[in-house]
This record gives structure tokens, sequence and C-alpha cells, in this order.
């Protein structure tokens, strides 16, 4: 391997980045090993389509292994394909809530697939996200499982324990089993660090803002750009610590570029939000990567991200989704002050609420099988958990996001 590999995330994010000039010089010295490391990133975090776009097709570069370029033109047919699928099942969706009287917003890729991006290959779609009125969330969860919609494995929890304390029921897999389909009841993640947060799916203004888009005959719904863009900050920033990949960037340069955002509305928003200082820093990263994209600021201006912050939250939009939980625990604890506070926040950890045991498995918060799957729980993390905590304790990762999470807490 020629490049050290803590460069390589930057580097495919420089090659991503179709605004930018191509690093020449640095994709002169990439061996075989260091493209398939930047491969095996782009995997993971859906970059495949992007890589393709720019490296095989608009900007031909030479030295890149055969195979992976195969892989990416096939990885670009295929997430075009899937998008053909998931419209054909949001249309399905949209008669079944209409036929209810329900109203429903189609959130984030949805949306940006197929009204953002250049084309719609270029953006993966894991799942249709689709947000519901609370009150008749599990009436409509129960229809589609009336309907031929199924529970997925790894999500065996208990769907009254989702609705009281998460921002989502368990996800069903479509009768056909192409898609993955998730009702929300809240756009945000009901995080305790951030519990003053009013999330602005219960703002009446947030529904009226919503705007409709014609397909199939149909007229879809979505939530207006500025409410879609408050939505991917603080999704990716607060509640996933950039972890979702540099999706994130390419999210905000396309949808800023195709829709004349109300900036003063999506700065009101942000603080309404309490997520400013996400949004400058995600801002400060999508102006490095997209250069002519035009983002405003705030009235009286932005503060200067540092770059050491920015850097690291570049790093942290590649790392690997494997360690997510284990960085968490070990940032948590470093951001808590105090021992009597860390030594609370452990045991909350190893001994949360019922209804958070019954989020997790086939169980419910008031039955009396509840200690046995405490016990279950606290295996997986002795013999799970534990050992990556400690291996990862040290971790430059662990470091850059505390960094992070503290430019992020900083007042004034």
């Amino acid at each position: 391997m020629t490049i050290a590999p803590t460069d390589l995330p930057l580097l495919l994010l420089d090659l991503i980045a179709s605004r930018r000039p191509l690093p020449l010089e640095r994709i002169a010295a990439l061996d075989d090993d260091d493209w398939r490391a930047i491969d095996a990133m782009a995997r993971e975090h859906r970059l495949r389509p992007l890589l393709h776009r720019r490296l095989a097709t608009h900007e031909p570069v030479r030295g890149i292994p055969a195979d992976l370029r195969a892989a990416w033109a096939d990885t670009y047919r295929r997430v075009a394909l899937r998008s053909l699928a998931c419209q054909r099942e949001l249309m399905i969706l949209h008669d079944l809530l209409e036929a209810a009287g329900s109203p429903y917003l189609a959130l984030k890729g949805a949306y940006l697939a197929w009204h953002a991006y250049p084309e719609p290959g270029l953006r993966p779609l894991r799942d249709l996200d689709l947000l519901v009125p609370g009150d008749r969330a599990m009436e409509l969860f129960r229809m589609l499982l009336d309907r031929g919609y199924q529970r997925t494995k790894n999500y065996e929890g208990d769907p009254q324990a989702h609705l009281e304390t998460s921002h989502q029921l368990p996800p069903l897999h479509s009768p056909s089993s192409e898609v993955t389909v998730e009702l929300h009841t809240h756009l945000f993640h009901r995080d305790e660090r951030r519990a003053e947060v009013r999330d602005p799916s219960g703002d009446p203004a947030y529904w009226h803002r919503a705007i409709d888009r014609p397909m199939m005959a149909r007229i879809l719904h979505f939530p207006a750009p500025e409410d879609i863009l408050v939505h991917l900050i603080e999704h990716a920033v607060y509640g996933h610590q950039f972890d979702n990949g540099p999706l994130l960037l390419s999210d905000i340069a396309f949808l800023v570029e195709r829709h004349a955002i109300d900036w003063p509305l999506f700065w009101r928003l942000a603080d309404e939000a309490q997520c400013r200082r996400g949004a400058m820093l995600s801002f400060a990263l999508v102006r490095h990567y997209w250069p002519d994209i035009a983002i405003a600021g705030p009235e009286g201006g932005e503060e200067t991200v540092p770059e050491a912050v920015a850097v690291a939250a570049a790093r942290a939009s590649l790392r690997g989704g494997g360690h997510r939980k284990s960085d968490n625990l070990l940032i948590n604890a470093r951001l808590t002050d105090g021992g009597h506070r860390r030594a609370a926040h452990v045991w909350r950890r190893l001994f949360p609420e019922r209804n958070h045991i019954a989020l997790i498995y086939p169980v419910r918060a008031g039955s009396p099988l509840i200690p046995f799957f405490y016990a279950k729980r606290l295996w997986t993390l002795a013999t799970e958990r534990l050992p990556t905590v400690i291996a990862r304790r040290s971790s430059d990762t662990v470091d850059g996001l505390v960094l992070i999470h503290r430019w992020l807490d900083r007042r004034g």
C-alpha cells in the first residue's frame, strides 16, 4: 500500500466530489491494495455509483482494477433498478394510506433520489421512510401487516415499546420482499442529551409546508426542501455522529443546487432544532468538496469551523459501521463530567428502562420474562461489546468524535 491508510478516506471524498479537480498525483500513486481499500469503504457507505459516474464515465482514470470498474458499473445499474422497485412500492403505500385517510410524508432518500440527484442511480435507497401521525401509527402498522408486509428478523422488539420510546416503528418487508418500509412518528432520534429539542413533526406548520410531486398518475407528499435539509443534518450529525456516511454531503449539495432554498427559513428551523452548529459543520464540508454550491449563512454571519473539527467529521463519515455502538459508549463516558455522573451513565446503559429492553427483544415491557432478557443483554455486552470497547478506548476516531461533540455543544 503506497498511501497511508489514514489518508485514503479523505482521498475517497475527493474522488466522489465531482466539482473538485481530481488529485491526479495522489491517484497515480495508488496501487491495487489502495484501490481495494477505497472500494471497501465505498461499498460500505453506498458510494460506488458516484465513483462509477466520475471515474469510469465522466473523467476516466487509469490504474483502476478492471474488476472494480465492473463492480461499480454493476452497482450503478442495480441501484437504478432498485429505485424503480422503490417507486413502485411507494405507489402502493400511497394508495394504502390514502384509502385509510391518513396523511404521510416520504422522507429523505425517496425525495433526494428522484428530485435532487442528477439521476436516481446515483442515490442508493436502503428503505422507504414514511412519516405518519403518531396517533395513527399503530393502526397503520397493523394494516400493513394485514396487507402482507412482514416483520424483519433483525428487529424483534415490541412495536408498542417503539411507539412510546423510539422515533419509528419496527421495519417491515414489503410483500415482494424487495423493499423495507419504516413508519416514523418523529423525525429525530429520542436522545437524552437532546431531550429538550422539540421534534418538528409535532408542529402543524411542518405539515403545512409540505410539497407535492406527481409520479405515475399520483400526487406524492414530501417535506419542504428546507425541512429536508434540517432533517438530513440533525439525523447525520446528532443522531449518527456522521457514521451514516458521506452521502450527507452529496445529499445537501444536490438538494441545494436544484432548489431555491429559503435560507432565512432554514436557519430559523435549524435554531428551533438546536442544530445550527451541526449545519455550519456540514456546510463547511459541502463548501470544501462542492465549492460551487451556493449556501447562504445566517443573519449575522457564520462562525468559522476549526479545521481539526472539519477533518475529524470528514474521517468520521467513513468509519466502519461495526464500531458505532462501542464508539458511542466511549464518547458518552468521556463527555460525562465527574465520577458520580459517569458511574450513573454506565449504570443506565447496563440496566436501561424496561421499554428499552422491549425495543430490542421480543418481549413486552410488563412481561415477567424481562429479567431473562436483561441477562441476555448483559451477556451480549460482556462477550461482544466489551472487547471492542477495550480495543478502541484510545482510538483516533473516538478522539475526533469527542472533539466534534465538544465543538457542537460549545455556547457562544
